[in-house]
């Protein structure tokens, strides 16, 4: 896939906002959805050191043009015969540039569980993180690898 490298060049850290319909999402809160999807970024860029963070939407980090925002998704199944699922989806946006008015889904939505286990959850974001930000950040000229 040809990735908009745009989107991913000068990137000095990652802001993760979470946007969760809770009402139906179960399990699924804001702040464990963005404590696992931190760290299943932090773990797959663990040799580049980005600092990664987790923020909300009217956080100022929201607005730093140096900054690679992902906004992780779950809303609950809209079809009635899903119920108990949630659909979890990731998109990504850098303030300032052209684009980021919109945003780049680049993975289809998983749906888990709305009661789903840790490790479920987990997963189903690695699914979403890996070719959306851990991927393309990687491949990026010059990432500041370290040798720990």
């Amino acid at each position: 896939m040809a990735l908009p490298v745009l989107a991913y060049s000068a990137v000095e850290r990652i802001v993760v906002i979470c946007q969760v319909d809770s009402e139906d999402t179960g399990a699924l809160n804001k702040a464990e959805i963005g404590r696992l999807a931190r760290q299943v970024i932090v773990d797959g860029l663990a040799k580049a050191h980005w600092p990664v963070v987790v923020a909300s939407a009217g956080d100022a980090a929201v607005a730093d043009p140096t900054a690679l925002i992902v906004v992780i998704h779950a809303n609950a199944a809209a079809d009635p015969a899903q119920l108990g699922r949630a659909a979890i989806a990731v998109s990504v946006r850098r303030p300032g540039q052209v684009s980021d008015a919109v945003p780049l889904f680049l993975a289809p939505p998983v749906a888990v569980a709305s009661r789903a286990a840790e490790s479920d959850i987990q997963r189903a974001l690695r699914a979403l993180l890996l070719p959306a930000v851990i991927e393309p950040m990687m491949s990026m000229p010059g990432v500041r690898q370290t040798n720990d």
